[in-house]
Order: C-alpha cells, then structure tokens, then sequence
C-alpha cells in the first residue's frame, strides 16, 4: 500500500473558437490539493536482458480538493470557482517498473491515469458534465537497507 500527497494539481484545457466572426482563445484552470492511496501487484522477477526488475501493477483511489478554478477569455482572467465542486474522487490505475541498478538501488520509470467518477461542475456551470482525467509519467529512484548480518 502506498500514499501519495501533491499540494498542487493543476487541470484544464486550452481552445480556440470563433464566435459572429472573432476569435477567442479559452484557457481554464483548475488547482487542486490530491491524496491517492493505492495498492501494488508485484509481477514476478526476471532476468531480461541479465538485469534484474519487476513489474508492477497499481490500483488505488485518489481525492481532490478543490483550491482554485480560474478561466481566461483573450487574456482576461475570470473566477470560476462557483462553478465547479470543492471535492474530486476518482480512480487510480497503472504500470510501473523497478530496474535494480544494484542490490540496494533501484530505478522506477511509470505510468499512471487518474479518472474522476463524479461530475465536478456545479448546477449554475455551464457545463452540462465535468469529470476530471490525468495521464503522469513518475521516475523513482529507491534505495533498499538490506539487513547485515
């Protein structure tokens, strides 16, 4: 089992539209505080290519609170935080791998995808649905203490 805090978080998106013959640029942002609590499967150890690793499956949920939601319309910021929920819950799957450098160091490149299940927009967004996703890249680097003796 392994938890993971990041103090800020940030979603959102980036268009362009036109609307009766002018063009806008659309940016929204939103930062959140997340906690994800997940679990690990550890895929048997191998000798591919004479180097030690492992692979490991991840499953967990994560929880986000909302700190801020902003939008930018051609360069003017607007608040948007009425019109989004203060709380994201959601689920957590992915892939990593440990490539064991030495016996006590141990290099781990992943993936992970976050998937909200609620609908973050409140009833006065204009936004009929609203679910949060995010796709990351992690490099962890870990060092064992082998006990002597």
């Amino acid at each position: 089992i392994e938890s993971n805090l990041n103090v800020y978080s940030s979603m959102g998106y980036k268009y362009d539209y036109k609307l009766e013959g002018q063009t806008f640029t659309e940016e929204l942002n939103l930062n959140y505080t997340t906690m994800s609590v997940v679990a690990k499967k550890m895929n048997n150890k191998s000798t591919f290519d004479n180097k030690k690793y492992s692979t490991n499956f991840i499953g967990g949920v994560y929880v986000g609170i909302l700190n801020g939601a902003h939008s930018k319309i051609n360069g003017v910021k607007f608040d948007q935080a009425q019109n989004f929920k203060n709380l994201d819950l959601g689920v957590v799957l992915g892939l990593e791998q440990d490539r064991y450098i030495t016996k006590e160091l141990v290099i781990t490149p992943g993936i992970r995808y976050q998937q909200g299940v609620f609908n973050t927009a409140t009833s006065i967004s204009s936004f009929n649905s609203a679910r949060n996703f995010s796709v990351e890249f992690n490099l962890g680097l870990k060092y064992i203490f082998l006990k002597k003796g």
